[in-house]
């Protein structure tokens, strides 16, 4: 049975000062952390009450809302920071309850970014939660440094890899994923999961059989975990819920009569659904709205070579494509109005990165979407906060702001119960009690992210895990899109990292490892001190190829081939030697803005392949 790759239970923050000089950790000063926040002078706005409380002071401690109440009855402790929020609206920290973090997706193609200017975006639009919805091991780590406070972003709930059959949605999204074939395969690979505490299962209905997503749900729900479920066609959401699924992650078109006693039972359940009708317009919305693309709220929080693709390209999609969206969307807005009628709580989640689904923005334009399908915004308001945090199984303590609960909070310039569009007049962000620098990561955003390793070697496995001394994890990929699908396992054996697997086809499929140069990809490093990698292997004869994946708007990926034989070999590539893979000509413009190392199988290959990896070493240049 493939096993998924143990995660490594502590990465001590000393790892990251090692690797880095001092000043480029990406979390704010400790010498800026309040002990007491006080926000006043609001409006208060959240699930809590029904209606709007003027003249509210909230005061914060330690993480948590700690006093609720009119600003004549407040006392303040006299080193507490104070917010003044006079002619303001306060609401709840808002949770995105759907993203993914690995990418950004254009009209070109598939945009790697630095994470951290994503994870900044969502704090700059309020966003103070999400829900990571597929990912590879990596994720894990990330959560757990963004908990210690060592990483800065909005509070971060993962799935993980999700679940799917071979060759199905999610197999070809390029990393590895769960492929179950039998239910009692399904029941392992979830119990391995557990290990890890996702915060949701997620699996792909479109292709598991029903007795494999009953086992994957009574497996989890024996282990206290929800599974959402990405469903497209109504008949696949009503099976859904039949086989035991709790969260619907995505609206869906078509006719949805699932056995009544079955949406009973999931009513009763805590069953919900995430429409993301955001990802369902993007096409109309290039189409018949671009000025979108120039909105202040857009433009503040996103890369600007990312919205620079989408000016260039976007309005070249083909009108065909905009006649079939728009008529898509419409079916999937019906179903989700009709489920909010028949009392199936909503949840705000945005789908983003995908295409036109930009990162913290796009959540406020899901709450408008939710408001044009028939939500009251008060409603639309509760879906974005407190309901989103119930796919997770956080609503007793995210989503309100009352004694006791999360200290996250949005303070918003108009009134989002009187135009939704509201939510993204965001002037001050407080999470985990303390108040965020928007400025800082307004520049942050704009600007180059870029940092420099200290430690010539990358990685020697000594410790007997497939990660880099930075702290970043060896993650298997292949090829994306459609199958057949190429298979890769990863581990490591005597300090040495081994890949194995097998080759789909001979065109256009490949199996390999890749690793980011700056934990979790957080930032690009500078290689330009860099003229070389050098690395021990040895394989089976093939021939493989080492890549840089970089920040070139156009080009990307950069490699060379090289072959190594069943004897330990020293190899030394040179930088200035690799050539883009894809496109024709040139050499890596800008070395200052590296995100990842590949090493995958290369020649026109196909089937079984075997690589093994040891004493990789980044090559300075001497002084």
């Amino acid at each position: 049975m493939p096993a998924l790759i143990r995660i490594v239970a502590t990465l001590f923050l000393g790892i990251l000062i090692a690797v880095f000089p001092s000043g480029c950790m990406l979390a704010p000063p400790a010498a800026d952390r309040a002990e007491v926040l006080a926000v006043v002078g609001g409006t208060l706005i959240d699930g809590a009450v029904a209606y709007p409380r003027p003249d509210t002071t909230i005061i914060m401690r330690e993480g948590r809302v700690s006093w609720v109440g009119p600003d004549s009855a407040a006392t303040i402790p006299p080193r507490a920071q104070v917010v003044s929020a006079h002619g303001r609206f306060v609401i709840p920290g808002m949770f995105d309850a759907h993203v993914h973090l690995a990418s950004v997706q254009t009209p070109t193609g598939v945009v790697r970014q630095e994470i951290q200017k994503l994870l900044d975006a969502f704090l700059l639009s309020g966003v103070t939660s999400v829900l990571d919805c597929w990912a590879t091991e990596e994720i894990f780590d990330l959560r757990r440094l963004i908990e210690e406070g060592s990483v800065e972003g909005p509070r971060l709930f993962v799935t993980g890899p999700g679940l799917t059959a071979p060759g199905a949605h999610g197999s070809g999204f390029g990393y590895a994923t769960l492929e179950p074939t039998s239910p009692e395969e399904a029941r392992g690979m979830v119990r391995a999961l557990v290990l890890h505490r996702p915060d949701l299962i997620k699996i792909a209905i479109p292709s598991l059989s029903r007795e494999i997503v009953r086992a994957i749900t009574d497996e989890a729900h024996q282990a206290r975990l929800r599974v959402g479920a990405h469903v497209l066609p109504g008949p696949q959401a009503a099976q859904a819920i039949e086989d035991g699924v709790d969260v619907l992650l995505h609206g869906f078109s078509g006719r949805f009569v699932p056995d009544p006693e079955a949406f009973r039972r999931w009513r009763i359940r805590g069953g919900l659904i995430v429409p993301t009708l955001v990802v369902e317009e993007p096409f109309t919305r290039l189409k018949d709205e671009p000025e979108f693309l120039t909105e202040p709220a857009l433009v503040q929080v996103t890369d600007p070579r990312v919205l620079g693709r989408f000016r260039r390209r976007g309005p070249r999609i083909s009108s065909d494509i905009f006649a079939k969206a728009a008529h898509d969307y419409q079916r999937v807005a019906d179903n989700v109005i009709a489920l909010h009628r028949r009392g199936v709580p909503i949840a705000g989640g945005s789908d983003a990165g995908n295409l036109a689904v930009f990162h913290g923005p796009a959540l406020h334009r899901e709450a408008e979407l939710l408001v044009r399908a028939g939500l009251t915004p008060r409603q639309a308001l509760r879906a974005v906060t407190r309901t989103a945090a119930r796919v997770v199984g956080r609503q007793h303590e995210i989503g309100v702001l009352a004694v006791g609960w999360r200290a996250d909070l949005v303070v918003l310039r108009e009134d989002p119960t009187q135009d939704i569009r509201a939510l993204s007049s965001v002037e001050a962000v407080v999470k985990d009690g303390q108040l965020v620098d928007l400025e800082r990561l307004r520049r942050r955003v704009r600007e180059p992210l870029v940092r420099r390793l200290t430690q010539p070697v990358f990685a020697d496995f000594s410790q007997g895990e497939p990660t880099a001394h930075t702290g970043s994890r060896f993650v298997g990929i292949r090829e994306t899109g459609a199958a057949p699908h190429s298979t890769v396992r990863i581990a490591v054996e005597s300090s040495r990292l081994l890949l194995t697997g097998a080759v789909a086809e001979e065109r256009g499929t490949f199996g390999g490892a890749e690793v980011h140069l700056a934990p979790f990809g957080l930032s690009a490093i500078d290689l330009d001190p860099t003229p070389a990698v050098r690395f021990r292997a040895r394989g089976d004869g093939g021939i493989f190829r080492l890549e840089l994946v970089t920040l070139d708007t156009e080009r990307g990926v950069f490699g060379r081939a090289f072959k190594p034989g069943r004897d330990w070999k020293t190899f030394e590539i040179k930088l200035d030697r690799l050539r883009p893979i894809g496109v024709a000509g040139g050499v890596p413009r800008n070395l200052a803005r590296s995100l990842s190392l590949r090493w995958v199988t290369a020649g026109g290959r196909r089937g079984p392949f075997r690589l093994e990896l040891d004493d990789i070493q980044l090559v300075r240049r001497r002084r």
